[in-house]
C-alpha cells in the first residue's frame, strides 16, 4: 500500500503544473577528472535535501560514449527504476528520506577509442524533479564534462644506468637489457643508479645484495605511465671467500617414485632400492631432493622398462665439492600375462640340440603294421601268462613235497621192526 501511495504521489507531483513550493533539494552528477580515449568511466548521480523521491532523464552523445549499464546506488529501502534513459527513484516505505546527499544511481560508459585529445565529452541529467512528500522542486539539469587527455606514455626505457663499484659489460644502451659484471669477495652489494627516459615512468632497483661464490641477478625495472614494463638485468659474479671450504655432502634427503612404493623404505644411507611394477606400466617418474641445498641431483633420462626384467635407474648426487654418490632404483616390470608362469617357475636351460637327418626304419614287406603305442592286449597278455606259470609252479612244488613224505614212512617202520627182532 505504501509503495502504491508513493507511486501516486510522485506521479501527481511530476504531472502537476502548479508553481513549485518545495525550495530545498539538491542534485549532482560526478565522474573522473581525467578521461582518455578507450577508457571506461563511471558517473554517479546524487540527490538529497529531505526528499522522498524524484525523476529525470540522462542524455549524452552516442558518437562519443557507449552506455554499458545503469545500476542502483540508493540506500536500503529505496528503489530506482529505469525506462530507457528515463529514471524514477523513491522511498519504498515512505519512512526514510534522504536528508543530506545520497547516491541514487551509477552510469557506466565506454569512451570512443578514436576520440582525439582535446575533445570535450558531456553527460547530462535533465528535467530533475524532487519531492519531499508534500511538494516538489524542479532543479533543471546537472552535467558532467571532461576533455579527452593525451594517451598515457608507454615509454619504459632507461636514459642512463651506472654502477659505482663495478664495471658492466657491454656499455649501457637503452635497447640492451642484459649486462654482466665481476666483483671481488669484498664487494657484498652493487651500487646502481638508473634514470628513466620518461619523467612519468617509475624505476625500481632490486636484489643488489651479492652472494659469495655465485652469480646474482640485479634487476632494474622501468614502469611506464600506461603500466608497460621493461626489466634490465645485471648478472654479477662475486668471488668466493678465500677461506671457504666447499661441502662434500652428496646425500639425498628424499627419493620417491610417483604412484609406487620403494623397497626398502627410503633411508639417506641406503643406495639400492627396488620398485615392483605391473605389466601395464611402461615408465616411472622419480623425484629426489638433496640433503645439502648446494648439492645437485640428476636422475637418468627415461628408460625402457622391459617386461619380466629389472631396469636400473640411476640417481646421481654431486656435492658442492664435486664428490658424487649414486643411488640405484631397480624397476621390475611384470611379464606379459601369457609369460607369467614361465617368469614365476623358470625351467632349466636345455642344451642346444643339433638337428640330424631322420632315418626311417626298414620294415619287411610282410611285417604287420606297427603302432606307435602298445595295445592293451600287448600289455596284459605277457602278464597273464607269467601269473599262470607262477601258479603252476607253486602247485607242482606242493605235489612233489607230498609224494616225498609218503615214501619216507615205510622205511622208518622196517627199521624198527628189525631192532625189535634183535
Amino acid at each position: 500500500m505504501k509503495k502504491l501511495i508513493s507511486y501516486i504521489l510522485i506521479l501527481l507531483l511530476l504531472a502537476s503544473q502548479i508553481p513549485t513550493v518545495f525550495a530545498a533539494g539538491s542534485a549532482s552528477l560526478k565522474g573522473p577528472g581525467t578521461v582518455r580515449a578507450g577508457d571506461t568511466i563511471t558517473l554517479t548521480f546524487s540527490a538529497g535535501g529531505g526528499i522522498y523521491g524524484g525523476s529525470g532523464s540522462v542524455s549524452f552523445d552516442s558518437s562519443q560514449l557507449t552506455l554499458k549499464k545503469y545500476s542502483s546506488a540508493v540506500k536500503s529501502g529505496w528503489k530506482v527504476e529505469f525506462n530507457g534513459n528515463k529514471f524514477l527513484f523513491y522511498d519504498n516505505n515512505m519512512d526514510s528520506p534522504i536528508t543530506g546527499s545520497g547516491s541514487i544511481f551509477k552510469a557506466k560508459f565506454t569512451v570512443n577509442k578514436n576520440l582525439e585529445p582535446g575533445t570535450k565529452i558531456t553527460v547530462s541529467v535533465n528535467g530533475i524533479r524532487l519531492s519531499n512528500g508534500k511538494s516538489e522542486s524542479g532543479l533543471g539539469s546537472r552535467s558532467y564534462s571532461a576533455t579527452i587527455a593525451p594517451p598515457l606514455s608507454g615509454n619504459c626505457k632507461l636514459a642512463s644506468l651506472t654502477v659505482s663499484n663495478a664495471s658492466i659489460s657491454p656499455a649501457f644502451s637503452p635497447n640492451v637489457t642484459t649486462y654482466s659484471a665481476s666483483v671481488p669477495f669484498s664487494t657484498s652489494s652493487l651500487k646502481v643508479s638508473a634514470k628513466a627516459d620518461d619523467k612519468n615512468a617509475k624505476v625500481t632497483v632490486k636484489n643488489t645484495k651479492l652472494t659469495a661464490g655465485a652469480t646474482t641477478n640485479v634487476t632494474v625495472t622501468v614502469k611506464a605511465e600506461n603500466g608497460t614494463k621493461k626489466t634490465y638485468t645485471i648478472r654479477v659474479k662475486r668471488a668466493q671467500d678465500p677461506n671457504y671450504v666447499p661441502s662434500s655432502n652428496n646425500k639425498l634427503k628424499n627419493l620417491t617414485v610417483k604412484n609406487f612404493q620403494l623397497s626398502p623404505a627410503f633411508s639417506t644411507d641406503v643406495t639400492q632400492y627396488y620398485v615392483w611394477l605391473p605389466y601395464e606400466t611402461e615408465k616411472v617418474t622419480l623425484s629426489a631432493g638433496t640433503a645439502d641445498k648446494k648439492a645437485s641431483v640428476k636422475i637418468a633420462d627415461s628408460v625402457t622398462l622391459t617386461p619380466g626384467k629389472g631396469t636400473d635407474i640411476l640417481v646421481t648426487v654431486t656435492a658442492e665439492s664435486g664428490a658424487k654418490q649414486v643411488y640405484t632404483v631397480t624397476a621390475v616390470r611384470a611379464p606379459a600375462p601369457e609369460d607369467t608362469d614361465a617368469f614365476l617357475n623358470p625351467q632349466p636351460t636345455q642344451p642346444e640340440m643339433i638337428p640330424t637327418e631322420p632315418t626311417e626304419p626298414v620294415i619287411p614287406p610282410d611285417a604287420p603294421e606297427q603302432n606307435s603305442s602298445p595295445s592293451p592286449m600287448q600289455i596284459w597278455l605277457p602278464t597273464g601268462v607269467g601269473v599262470i606259470c607262477l601258479a603252476l609252479g607253486i602247485v607242482l612244488g606242493i605235489a612233489i613235497k607230498a609224494l616225498s613224505g609218503k615214501q619216507k614212512k615205510p622205511q622208518e617202520s622196517d627199521e624198527g621192526q628189525e631192532q625189535e627182532s634183535e
